[in-house]
């Protein structure tokens, strides 16, 4: 096979490999590894894997105003850092929970009510079929929310401040105390 420069062999085991820069850490380049049964397969693959990293890592913070794309952004950044099950995870959250109800709000908008008001629509009617989620799943939201929200505030995204929002009390089991009868059996027991 002719090299063309393209970075995309077939390895020993049948599949297909494609590769390409993700990132540069420390002047040397980052490689991203993509595996398909197909040549044409992985070409298509890694051609939209660059197209993804390279819309979010080439745009500006002050392009980026909606929450959906600072999501995009977060979670680009954090693909290479964390297992594929942890970031599968924060993807899920994003797109089920947050983005579908304020993910096209500008940045600047998203103040300490508008996230408030989600906590208690997840709370009330935010699982399947409009049940309620439990306190510490909404605290799990709203803790990605608030990594979302650093990372821009690190990156110079537009006022993006996460103080003053309530997270939900978990609910505490109360200690079940035994009666001096019922201390009394276990003793002799």
């Amino acid at each position: 096979m002719p090299r063309r420069g393209e970075n995309i062999f077939k390895r020993t085991d049948g599949r297909w490999e494609a590769r390409y820069i993700h990132h540069y850490e420390n002047g040397k380049a980052k490689y991203r590894y993509l595996y398909a049964h197909t040549y044409i397969e992985v070409k298509a693959k890694r051609q939209a894997e660059m197209q993804c990293t390279e819309k979010f890592t080439s745009a500006r913070p002050k392009d980026c105003t909606t929450l959906e794309i600072l999501a995009g952004a977060f979670l680009a950044n954090i693909k290479i850092s964390v297992k594929e099950s942890t970031y599968t995870r924060y993807h899920r959250i994003l797109h089920k929970y947050i983005l579908p109800d304020i993910g096209n709000l500008h940045v600047s908008k998203i103040d300490t009510y508008t996230l408030n008001k989600l906590a208690e629509r997840l709370l009330l009617r935010g699982g399947k079929g409009g049940k309620p989620l439990s306190p510490k799943t909404v605290s799990d939201i709203m803790s990605l929310m608030k990594s979302v929200f650093r990372f821009g505030r690190e990156n110079g995204f537009p006022n993006t401040a996460f103080s003053g929002v309530r997270l939900p009390q978990k609910a505490h089991a109360e200690a079940e105390i035994l009666t001096a009868e019922s201390r009394k059996k276990l003793e002799a027991a």
